[in-house]
C-alpha cells in the first residue's frame, strides 16, 4: 500500500470517528504522524544553537545512514528529496582506487571535512572507514570551548574546536554551530561494525 493511501485513509478514519461519536462538539482531526523521511530531515536540521555555551551536553548528534542497496541510493535519495540544503552539502568519498587510497589521497579528503567543519556545511561521508580515527573526537562530540572575540548582550559567544589527529600530529580545528555530519554505511556492512561505532549517532535507513 502506498503512503499516499494510507494517509488518505488514516485521513478518513479519522473524521468518521470524530463524526459517529455523539459528543462531539465540533470536529478535531489530530495531527497527522511523522514519517521516517520528515524526522530524518529534523534531525539533519537540528544543529548546535548559536550560542550555546557548551556543546559537549547538547542532546544534538551526528547521522549514521544506513543504505539498503550497494550503490549509494540513499545519498541520490538526500538531495532528492531535499532532506539536505544543496548549497550546503559536500560529499565526501574514498574509493579503494590506489590513488584515493594513498596517503595524499587520505590526506586530501581529511583536509576537506576541515574546510566544511570551519564553514559549516553538511558532510556525507561515503566509503570513509579510513579516515575514521582521524576525527575520533569529532564522531563522539568531544569540543574544546572557547571564548571568541565577538559578544552579543554582553555575553562572550563560545567558539567550539574538535582535535584532528593524523599520524602523530592532533591539532584543533574550528567547528561551526551549524556543521553537521551523516555517515553512509550499507547495510550489509553493519555486522561488521562495533556497537560503540554505531552507538554515537542517531541511525536511521533510507
Amino acid at each position: 500500500m502506498s503512503d499516499q493511501k494510507r494517509l488518505a485513509e488514516f485521513i478518513f478514519d479519522s473524521i468518521s470517528q470524530q463524526l459517529s461519536s455523539a459528543n462531539c462538539e465540533r470536529l478535531v482531526i489530530p495531527p497527522l504522524p511523522k514519517t521516517p523521511i520528515s524526522i530524518l530531515r529534523e534531525s539533519v536540521a537540528d544543529v548546535i544553537p548559536l550560542h550555546e555555551t557548551d556543546p559537549n551536553i547538547n542532546s544534538c548528534r551526528y547521522v549514521l545512514l544506513l543504505d539498503p542497496t550497494e550503490t549509494c541510493t540513499s545519498v541520490d535519495l538526500l538531495q532528492a528529496l531535499r532532506i539536505v540544503r544543496p548549497e550546503k552539502l559536500v560529499v565526501i568519498s574514498c574509493p579503494d582506487f590506489e590513488d584515493d587510497a594513498s596517503e595524499k589521497g587520505v590526506n586530501e579528503r581529511v583536509m576537506r571535512l576541515k574546510d566544511a567543519m570551519v564553514r559549516g556545511n553538511t558532510v556525507v561521508l561515503v566509503n570513509a572507514e579510513r579516515i575514521f580515527g582521524t576525527f575520533y573526537d569529532l564522531f563522539n562530540k568531544h569540543f574544546a570551548v572557547h571564548p571568541s572575540e565577538e559578544s552579543k548582550e554582553g555575553a562572550p559567544r563560545m567558539s567550539f574546536f574538535s582535535n584532528v589527529a593524523v599520524g602523530a600530529v592532533s591539532q584543533e580545528v574550528l567547528v561551526h554551530p551549524e556543521f553537521k555530519l551523516l555517515i553512509h554505511l550499507p547495510l550489509s556492512q553493519v555486522p561488521k561494525q562495533s556497537l560503540p561505532f554505531l552507538s554515537r549517532f542517531e541511525v536511521y535507513c533510507l
